[in-house]
């Protein structure tokens, strides 16, 4: 798996480490059990998704208390490994607060989701992924 370099500059370092420990990095993103506070689980779900190496992007959303999870991965080349990081996924959605959430690598499904994208749309993916 190529990942490319990061750079941050040694001043920007410096200045976190004298922070110390306790301050959040600016560069990270906010934790999944801050987003499932503030009672947004498609977003708790997605934070808890993108905290996995191997996850690139992650889209979700809620419809009826059902949380649907669309993840875009590195390459995944064994039905196991695939079913293994599903798998994972579902149990940190869960632990973020999302309850059972309903993961896929379904590329249309994760084109799909978006914050305007109506209740209708909403359904039609559910009954796609055999959900509802």
């Amino acid at each position: 798996m190529n990942t490319p370099d990061i750079h941050i500059s040694k001043p920007y370092i410096a200045a976190e480490k004298a922070a110390g420990a306790n301050t959040p990095s600016p560069l990270s993103h906010p934790s999944a059990a801050h987003a499932a506070s503030s009672a947004d689980l498609p977003r708790a779900a997605e934070y808890a998704a993108l905290e996995n190496p191997l996850v690139l992007a992650a889209r979700a959303f809620e419809k009826d208390g059902k949380v649907v999870l669309a993840v875009l991965t590195e390459p995944i080349y064994l039905a196991s490994e695939r079913a293994e990081l599903k798998k994972l996924l579902e149990e940190s959605a869960a632990a973020a607060g999302c309850g059972d959430a309903a993961v896929t690598f379904d590329l249309e499904v994760y084109r799909r989701i978006s914050p305007e994208m109506p209740e209708e749309l909403k359904s039609v993916i559910l009954k796609k992924l055999q959900i509802a």
